[in-house]
């Protein structure tokens, strides 16, 4: 067999031993499935502290007539992904750190898994700032021909879509080959 293949079996192998040793460390220490529920209810505080804003300031009714947004929505989806990355890292940091606790013989406690995350916060913010960077480029270069400070079209005129459409030759069908075309074997 491809060691290729060995090594990436053995690397499924221990990943799935992992999730089920993290799983057997919040079957028995229940109170660290607080941490997943505290990460899913602060990233949805998280999204009403930006999200309303930009509801009241009638983003969705722009975008609805002009297939556009003003670039300082980008702005806000940048700093909403950055403060959500940071919460949702910051978390699972402190949920990893008590497995570690666990796996290393002693009590997690969430205020010791809370602790060891606050020690990471800088390492926390650089992750969540390169994340958000990354994801707010590709959803530029997702919606390129709609950006902000490119033209809008003209409410009165209709809507066409400025994404140029490739248009592929016609292949041609293969021909029957001629009669002799293949010699003959002794």
């Amino acid at each position: 067999m491809d060691p290729s293949i060995l090594l990436l079996m053995g690397t499924l192998s221990r990943s799935w031993d992992m999730i089920g040793e993290s799983f057997a460390v919040l079957r028995q220490d229940k109170k660290l499935v607080l941490f997943p529920i505290l990460s899913g209810l602060s990233t949805l505080a998280v999204a009403a502290m930006y999200f309303l804003p930009l509801f009241h300031m009638g983003v969705l009714e722009k975008y609805e007539a002009y297939r556009t947004v003003d670039s300082t929505v980008y702005a806000w989806l940048f700093l909403w992904y950055c403060t959500n990355y940071f919460v949702i890292i910051f978390f699972n940091c402190a949920l990893a750190a008590c497995a570690q606790i666990r796996f290393g013989g002693g009590e997690p406690t969430l205020r010791a898994g809370m602790a060891q995350a606050g020690w990471r916060i800088p390492s926390i913010l650089m992750w969540a700032v390169v994340a958000s960077t990354v994801i707010v480029l590709i959803l530029i270069g997702l919606t390129y021909y709609r950006l902000p400070w490119r033209k809008l079209p003209d409410p009165g005129q209709p809507q066409v879509d400025p994404v140029p459409v490739i248009v592929e030759a016609a292949i041609p069908a293969p021909q029957p080959a001629k009669p002799g075309a293949y010699a003959e074997s002794p």
